[in-house]
C-alpha cells in the first residue's frame, strides 16, 4: 500500500467523522468548564462519557487501513474481515459505555432534582 493510498483512506475517514469529532470535542470542553466551576458528579459523568465518545470517534479514523494492511501481509479476506469486525465491535462497545455515562449524568442531574 503506497503512502498516497494511505493518505487518501485516512483523509476520507477523517472527513466522515469530522462532525462527530467536533460535537464530542465541544461536549468535553463544556464538561471541563462545568467541572472546574463545581459541577459535581453529573459533570464528572458527562466528562467521562464525552471522553469515551471522543476516543471512539478518534479510533474510527485508522480502521479503514486494517483490512488493506492485513491483506497485504498475506491474510485471507475472511480473516481480515473478522479482525475488522472485532475492532468495530470494540469501538461500538466504547461508544455504548460513553452513552451510558451520558444517560447517567442526565439522570443524576435531573432525576435527583425532581425528587427534592
Amino acid at each position: 500500500m503506497s503512502p498516497l493510498d494511505t493518505t487518501g483512506l485516512l483523509g476520507t475517514q477523517l472527513l466522515s467523522v469530522l462532525p462527530s469529532l467536533a460535537g464530542w470535542t465541544a461536549l468535553v470542553v463544556v464538561a471541563v468548564l462545568l467541572k472546574t466551576r463545581g459541577g459535581g458528579s453529573p459533570a464528572t459523568f458527562l466528562l467521562v462519557g464525552g471522553c469515551l465518545l471522543l476516543g471512539a470517534t478518534l479510533l474510527r479514523i485508522p480502521t479503514q487501513l486494517i483490512v488493506p494492511l492485513l491483506l497485504q501481509r498475506g491474510w485471507s479476506p475472511p480473516d481480515a474481515g473478522a479482525t475488522m469486525m472485532a475492532v468495530g465491535l470494540g469501538i461500538e462497545l466504547i461508544k455504548l459505555c460513553g452513552i451510558i455515562f451520558l444517560i447517567f449524568a442526565c439522570w443524576r442531574q435531573f432525576g435527583t432534582a425532581a425528587k427534592a
